[in-house]
């Protein structure tokens, strides 16, 4: 799956009252299932711009031998480091830390690690200053855009 295809198209379906713009490479292919990569990248886009107070970047990076990172950054209020672990619980909402009721179950993060874990990868909150940074890190194909080599798919057959 090319990584910035999701992102891109997610991107157009993006509302948002802050800015959202992508950076990074123009070919970043990942191992793994379109629809799930979507949900990860449509989640963390929309946390970001409820949060943004007038920007969200989303940035897509490809290192050879060191696979691909998903930023997505916004410019918010952040969460403390104490709590960016407990985000990733099930129900879990940080609303006042946030600085707004967005009204969601917090669930968006939880299901993000949890379909990261299911491509061979992980997600990690850090401070953006201001704001909040989401990082994922998914391993790399080394598929051409035909898909043809399976050499890195992750072991769970994901």
């Amino acid at each position: 799956v090319d990584l910035i295809e999701v992102v891109d198209g997610t991107l157009a379906r993006t509302v948002s009252t802050a800015s959202v713009r992508r950076t990074g490479d123009d070919h970043a292919v990942v191992w793994g299932d379109a629809d799930a990569l979507t949900r990860v990248v449509a989640n963390l886009v929309d946390n970001a711009a409820v949060h943004a107070r007038t920007e969200v970047t989303v940035d897509v990076h490809a290192a050879p031998g060191d696979g691909v990172t998903l930023t997505v950054a916004d410019d918010g209020p952040g969460i403390p480091a104490a709590a960016r672990d407990s985000v990733f619980e099930r129900f879990t909402r940080l609303d006042e830390a946030r600085g707004r009721d967005a009204g969601g179950t917090g669930l968006g993060l939880p299901i993000v690690r949890e379909l990261v874990r299911a491509h061979g990868g992980e997600v990690r909150l850090e401070d953006n200053a201001p704001g909040v940074r989401a990082v994922v890190r998914l391993p790399a194909s080394t598929a051409d855009t035909a898909g043809r080599d399976e050499s890195r798919r992750p072991q769970d057959g994901g």
